[in-house]
């Protein structure tokens, strides 16, 4: 699979780590795969996008090399917990804050949105767990809320409040809350997981440019202002996201007027944006026989 995504003119690797400090390349795609249950016919892979600008063309070459692979292989999704999307910058403290602070305020919003699943039968995992009502803010208000945030003094103290630790079997921690904070080398990913995993390049890139221009959002606006946002649809649409292509994606309001097809919204700032997916294709010695 990794020399097909070469064959389409992006570089391309399976990644095997040697040691637990060991991290995909960034400028390229990563494959990772282990086998299901002896019996069911199905090699789940994992695939790592590489790091690309926010206002650079990789949303053409990530739809077409998921779209691409799904078709070669006849990829099927497996599960709703494996797809993450990253935003990746030099964030600072205050700027990570504004992030955590929107997404509190708008969890509910973001969960309403016309997500659906490609999963033939119900999932086996739990469902993706809140932030917003973790074990630790669930008897907050949302002024409790934004102060308990303001007080926090590092990513870590962050961490701690906005995704306490714990553990759900088949999931990495990174995947079991709707948003998480990773350190990437020098610069922090800012994860998201409240999409069901797809097999669909389009909803891929619609859901990276959704996040994005969310980020986007907080970054440009104060505590002030985003603390005033009163979550509904009509705020997320019209204030934050501001694109009618994206709407028409997810706004329930819209349902049933989604628009196909690839665009590009105008979100431009110091940040790089990656996708996690795992899927599973039918092992076969012939491509042709896939389904």
């Amino acid at each position: 699979m990794a020399a097909y995504i070469h064959s389409l003119g992006y570089p391309a690797e399976l990644f095997i780590p040697k040691h637990r400090w060991d991290v995909p390349k960034p400028d390229m795609w990563s494959l990772s795969g282990d086998t299901l249950p002896p019996g069911s016919g199905i090699l789940s892979v994992g695939i790592l996008s590489p790091q690309r600008p926010v206002d650079s063309t990789w949303a053409q070459e990530y739809k077409s090399v998921v779209d691409s692979v799904v078709h070669e292989y006849g990829c099927v999704v497996t599960g709703n917990r494996m797809m993450q999307v990253s935003v990746i910058s030099n964030f600072s403290i205050n700027e990570i804050k504004r992030v955590a602070k929107l997404f509190c305020l708008f969890e509910d919003v973001i969960d309403d949105l016309e997500f659906k699943s490609e999963l033939p039968t119900p999932d086996e995992l739990p469902p993706v767990e809140s932030v917003r009502r973790n074990s630790i803010l669930e008897n907050m208000d949302d002024d409790e809320v934004m102060a308990a945030i303001d007080k926090a003094r590092n990513v870590s103290r962050l961490r701690l409040l906005l995704v306490p630790f714990i553990e759900v079997p088949g999931l990495s921690y990174e995947s079991i809350y709707k948003m998480q904070f990773v350190d990437h080398r020098s610069k922090t990913a800012i994860l998201f997981n409240s999409h069901p995993t797809t097999t669909c390049g389009d909803k891929v890139v619609h859901f990276m440019e959704l996040m994005a221009t969310f980020v986007k959002f907080a970054l440009d606006h104060d505590d002030e202002t985003i603390e005033n946002c009163r979550p509904s649809l009509g705020v997320f649409f019209d204030e934050i996201i501001r694109d009618e292509k994206l709407a028409h994606c997810y706004d329930p309001r819209l349902s049933g007027r989604a628009k196909p097809g690839l665009h590009h919204v105008e979100t431009i700032f110091p940040g790089i944006l990656s996708g996690r997916f795992a899927l599973g294709y039918v092992e076969s010695l012939n491509p042709t026989d896939y389904p």
